[in-house]
């Protein structure tokens, strides 16, 4: 494995979440302000990405920490994200 994977995943999952955060407060915000009952669904509908993209940067991290103990450990998060 190349020694910049790691890092790669992690940042693709820290921009991944930090988009979606910015994105839900925006959207309730804006939801709050217009009266929308579907955009402000649609904010609750990234926070649970948020949670997913949390659940998935745990696993890659403990993947990572230590491949051959945890090795079942990505798999797990991705069960735990489905």
């Amino acid at each position: 494995m190349k020694p910049w994977f790691p890092r790669l995943c992690h940042l693709a999952l820290v921009i991944s979440i930090g988009a979606k955060l910015c994105l839900v407060v925006l959207k309730y915000r804006h939801s709050k302000e217009i009266g929308s009952s579907s955009l402000m669904a649609d904010a609750a509908n990234d926070s649970v990405d948020i949670v997913s993209g949390v659940v998935a940067m745990a696993a890659l991290v403990i993947t990572f920490s230590n491949p051959v103990r945890f090795l079942r450990a990505d798999h797990y998060g991705a069960f735990a994200v489905a």
